[in-house]
């Protein structure tokens, strides 16, 4: 009884300590929004950074959005709700503003992400997790975990997630029977 009580003991604390450093978490949403390309990647990441905020307890000064000058209306999307946004083209540019703001996580949801941002990310040691919708991409191993709901891949070379469980989809499909 006694090892018991010291095992859950033991799992409070682990529990507490993992809800503590979660809070303490900065995380890097490296996102696109506008008339071409579409505005999903937009509301994906802002869906994820409101769980973060209501869910998990991290601040709304812990977590920042980085978009292109291509896009105007996902920044102003993303600044409606709050959250910080800064506009940077370029690659180089890109990972020194990430960098600075010194992320345990970077965020990246794209339609193709940058093989040379990958790769300076990579070379950093920036721990990214990196949306795809395509079935092949030249950055897949470049990233610590890919998330593709539509396509498997039976050499990913990297933690990889897919299928219709890891759709990120919005709450208003929570209550649909199956």
């Amino acid at each position: 009884l006694l090892w018991i009580l010291k095992k859950r003991s033991f799992a409070c604390l682990l529990k507490t300590v993992i809800h503590d450093f979660i809070k303490m978490i900065r995380v890097v949403f490296r996102i696109e929004g506008n008339n071409r390309l579409g505005m999903g990647h937009t509301f994906t990441s802002l869906r994820i950074a409101k769980k973060l905020v209501s869910e998990k307890g991290i601040k709304r000064k812990d977590l920042l959005f980085i978009m292109s000058s291509e896009s105007k209306r996902g920044q102003d999307l993303v600044k409606v709700e709050s959250y910080n946004v800064i506009e940077i083209d370029g690659s180089d540019q890109q990972v020194s503003a990430i960098k600075k703001f010194n992320p345990g996580v970077v965020f990246t949801d794209v339609l193709h992400a940058d093989v040379e941002y990958m790769k300076l990310l990579r070379q950093n040691r920036i721990f990214t997790i990196n949306m795809e919708h395509s079935e092949k991409t030249e950055t897949r191993n470049l990233a610590n975990v890919v998330i593709n709901s539509l396509y498997p891949d039976k050499n990913p070379g990297t933690e990889y997630y897919y299928g219709p469980g890891y759709a990120l989809l919005s709450d208003s499909y929570a209550d649909i029977y199956r």
